[in-house]
């Protein structure tokens, strides 16, 4: 029994090795050292985007000619890259073909989406281990789901942003929109940003840094500190702040019911295990 437990141990060590070096090699595959694979223009007007990834990163970067365009980078061509346009929709699929891993190798993609400097009406992500990113482009509805990767967004402009992670961190920075974020295992960063928030987290810390409070803020985590930085105390705001393990600190207050001028804008701050700290 004593032999069959520690095969049993040793089994299941060379598993997680395994899987922490297959997400390592995909979180940190270099682009510069993959090969074009393939590459599409779309001359149509395209308002609406959905993207469905495995085992790749997806950066979204502003188009300089108008059009929009894709480019799929990696060092494998073993994938299957689909593209659909219908009433101004464009659904691209990239799929990962190969289920093994070699020691020594690692698959790696990466699709680089360019997007026209009048924007989308839409943009839908769905990705299976792999990191989103985006800088500097138009989207009005921006929704963006992954299993395994972290997400990070700057100086996205957008009305409204739904993120959702299971595992990986996610940054946000230099945006004005009304903003869902929801991280299983990970840290939520929102710097200099406005909009109302909303955060949750499982696991892992949510951090703002911003000028001044002046825009409504949920924001809740099971494990994990919850920060809020900013240059000046709010002029119209009252904040609502719980913690059950951890120390209370609330511009210089033990305090968890702090309110500025007549406390329209609601500030609410909840964590089981973690300190809440707002300066």
């Amino acid at each position: 029994m004593k032999t069959l437990i520690k095969v049993l141990l040793i089994a299941t060590a060379l598993f997680l090795i395994v899987s922490i070096a297959i997400l390592y090699a995909i979180y940190n595959s270099d682009s510069a050292e993959q090969e074009v694979l393939e590459e599409k223009t779309f001359d149509a007007e395209i308002e609406d985007m959905e993207i469905i990834v495995e085992n790749s990163r997806v950066d979204f970067l502003p188009s300089t000619d108008g059009t929009s365009r894709i480019v799929l980078t990696g060092n494998s061509e073993d994938f299957i890259l689909k593209t659909d346009i219908s009433g101004g929709r464009l659904l691209i699929e990239v799929e990962d073909r190969s289920r093994f891993f070699v020691f020594g190798f690692h698959r790696s993609y990466s699709l680089q989406v360019y997007v026209p400097e009048e924007g989308l009406e839409s943009l839908i992500v769905d990705s299976n281990n792999g990191t989103i990113q985006a800088q500097d482009i138009r989207v009005a509805d921006l929704s963006l789901e992954a299993d395994n990767g972290r997400i990070d967004l700057q100086a996205v402009e957008s009305d409204a942003v739904n993120i959702e992670t299971a595992n990986g961190a996610i940054d946000l920075a230099k945006m004005d929109a009304d903003m869902t974020v929801r991280s299983s295992n990970g840290r939520i960063i929102f710097t200099d940003v406005s909009g109302e928030l909303q955060a949750k987290a499982n696991n892992g810390r949510i951090e703002l840094t911003t000028d001044t409070l002046d825009f409504p803020v949920d924001f809740e985590t099971n494990n994990g500190r919850i920060e809020i930085h900013t240059k000046n105390e709010p002029a119209n705001a009252r904040i609502q702040a719980r913690v059950e393990n951890g120390r209370l600190e609330v511009f210089g207050r033990n305090s968890g019911q702090v309110s500025f001028g007549s406390g329209d804008v609601l500030i609410k701050l909840s964590t089981k295990n973690g300190r809440i700290v707002v300066d």
